[in-house]
């Protein structure tokens, strides 16, 4: 990645979260994606640089393709994502917070891999931790479920 430094207005946070996302999704090397992030990460670009990285990388085609995923339930770091496919047949993501499920539409998908989809174990560990169900976002009041983890119903699901 070779840009300018930053000289007097560096980039913004969300032009840099921005544009990691864009160099996960557009990237198809993933060694060469994961350098292109370790050299964004010790590097401070200015805003300018960022704006046209943003437009050089979404013009590029998708080179991951989220739809190789399944539904399910997915842990990324600390943030829990449910994809799911929408009535038109796209895959989709709602993320698991406090508030319950908010949709996030198709940009997570971008850094999901099929290795953070979660075991009914550890689901049932997320729930047993925070009370709530993993899967449907609902506060465990059952005595089963809540030493479970999950609801009767959604422990079938996975």
């Amino acid at each position: 990645m070779d840009t300018a430094l930053v000289s007097q207005s560096p980039a913004t946070e969300a032009q840099i979260k921005f544009l990691r996302s864009l160099l996960v999704e557009k990237i198809e090397d993933e060694a060469k994606s994961a350098a292109a992030l370790a050299w964004l990460d010790t590097h401070r670009i200015s805003k300018a640089t960022a704006s046209a990285k943003i437009s050089e990388y979404k013009a590029m085609p998708t080179m991951r393709r989220a739809f190789e995923l399944a539904e399910g339930m997915y842990r990324v770091g600390d943030e829990i994502f449910k994809v799911y496919c929408t009535q038109a047949g796209h895959s989709a993501t709602k993320q698991l917070t406090e508030d319950g499920f908010e949709y996030t539409g198709r940009r997570p998908l971008a850094m999901i891999k099929p290795e953070h989809r979660m075991t009914l174990e550890e689901a049932k560990a997320y729930g047993q931790v925070t009370g709530t169900c993993c899967n449907c976002g609902r506060t465990l009041t059952d005595e089963t479920s809540i030493a479970e983890g999950i609801g009767p119903i959604c422990k079938t699901k996975f």
